[in-house]
């Protein structure tokens, strides 16, 4: 038997065996006829303590003389015993599970919603609703395939991509997850060599490892595994295993809290722990992320406002951010409600998305004057590269999230070739910057939408 073909094996879990524990042992239904004796015996034992209490109880059970209150307590008793006897499946359940406890397990309810709200039918299906009403842990195995094959692409769709295009595509083969470079939503313009698409597909990478954690099964993965298939992102390989990765499976709720923060906001005094966690989380997925001093910040501002004047006249970039920018949005793209305020002071520390006139009308706000920015960055810039810049920002955004943080993005000079060079330099390492990083304190910001599960499996 091959490796893929055991680990399908070994990794699938039956709806029996999640909705009822214990279902399969042989001692459930007699333990279950004890426990129901027990439960009309401790009837009796209360029936006669309450008529010991109080002559009118006695007198209540004083159906026959000749026997006295024993006879009214008896019939009490296995009247009880036989309404508690009807009930075996739920007796049968409480025993197992107080037999075997057992790890917290995915709950009952979610797998009702899994057969009731298939992918993409309702809100019950989203990671919010899943991490804070039905939490798995770490260690508990317990993942039905239809669980499997919901859950990790409603994670993998919330990751983030250069104007929300949403560039991936996904094949599920048992326990192997293909994740695809989804070219039809390319940005000629602003992403010519299709970086941008790579570091979102990235970042969907890392979402799906976290929740397949989340369901308390491990990942591994290969990118970038064949140059036949140059849009085959990476392969992604889950497994059972005795403890999944606690750090990853922690992330999970703060998927669907991560939004992308284009506000006002004071300036940000970020604890040493988060920093710390911050830097961590980068080093962890292959990248590094360099603080900007204030002098190094106001230089990439300078930059930002350089590579703002040359898009000016680059009239095909323009026309691709009206194709994905503004107005009301229903499956991808930035709605006008997410742009958040035009800065009133420029260079601002927020790129200004707008691309229709009605949004660049939209009223302004002053900004924060030293903003705390970060540069994400790899030491080479290979295709397998950019991928990796990607799964790196999504854990660092994910455990930003956690401290409280929220991010925004200024990679307008990333855009040109010599000025990226340039914003490199001010970093002070060698290396390739991927990602130039705004962190402000979190705010409630408006979700931007998603595309359907539907749109995101198999070829289309």
């Amino acid at each position: 038997m091959s490796t893929s073909d055991e680990l399908h094996t070994t990794g699938r879990t039956s709806v029996t065996e999640t909705t009822e524990p214990g279902a399969a042992t042989t001692e459930g239904p007699a333990a279950a006829a004890v426990l129901g004796a027990g439960v009309g015996a401790l009837a009796l034992g209360l029936a006669t303590t309450v008529s010991e209490a109080s002559t009118t109880v006695s007198g209540w059970f004083d159906l026959y003389s000749r026997v006295g209150p024993l006879s009214g307590k008896t019939i009490f008793a296995v009247a009880v015993w036989l309404i508690v006897r009807r009930r075996r499946t739920a007796l049968h359940r409480g025993w197992s599970v107080l037999a075997d406890p057992g790890p917290p397990l995915v709950g009952v309810a979610q797998v009702q919603v899994a057969a009731e709200h298939p992918a993409g039918a309702g809100d019950h299906t989203d990671p919010q609703h899943q991490a804070e009403h039905h939490p798995a842990h770490p260690d508990s195995g317990h993942h039905p395939d239809h669980l499997l094959g919901f859950t990790v692409p409603h994670a993998a769709v919330a990751a983030p991509s250069m104007h929300n295009t949403q560039p991936w595509r996904f094949k599920m083969h048992g326990n192997l997850i293909e994740v695809f470079v989804d070219t039809s939503r390319a940005l000629p313009a602003e992403d010519p060599d299709g970086r941008n698409m790579r570091i979102a597909a990235g970042a969907a990478v890392f979402n799906l490892r976290v929740a397949a954690a989340h369901l308390g099964l491990h990942t591994w993965y290969d990118l970038t595994p064949d140059p036949d298939v140059p849009d085959l992102a990476a392969r992604v390989v889950v497994e059972t295993s005795a403890g999944a990765d606690t750090e990853l499976w922690s992330l999970y709720r703060e998927i669907p809290r991560r939004h992308t923060n284009r506000g006002p906001a004071a300036a940000a005094e970020i604890s040493v722990p988060a920093r710390t966690a911050l830097l961590r989380a980068a080093v962890t997925e292959g990248a590094e992320l360099t603080w900007l001093d204030d002098r190094h910040a106001e230089a990439v501002l300078d930059l930002v406002r350089e590579a703002d004047l040359r898009g000016v006249g680059e009239w095909s970039k323009t026309a691709e951010r009206r194709h994905w920018i503004g107005g009301t949005r229903v499956d991808d793209g930035i709605p006008s409600m997410a742009l958040g305020p035009r800065s009133a002071n420029y260079p601002g520390p927020v790129r200004d998305m707008a691309a229709v006139p009605w949004d660049r009308q939209r009223p302004a706000a002053r900004f924060e004057e030293h903003p705390v920015l970060l540069a994400l960055c790899t030491e080479t810039d290979t295709p397998a590269d950019q991928i990796t810049a990607g799964m790196a920002l999504e854990r660092v955004l994910l455990t930003g999230t956690r401290h409280g943080l929220a991010a925004s993005f200024l990679n307008q000079p990333l855009e040109y070739d010599d000025l990226r060079a340039r914003v490199q330099r001010e970093t002070g390492k060698p290396g390739y910057a991927h990602m130039l990083i705004r962190l402000v304190h979190a705010r409630n910001q408006p979700p931007t939408p998603r595309r359907t599960i539907a749109d995101v499996l198999g070829d289309t």
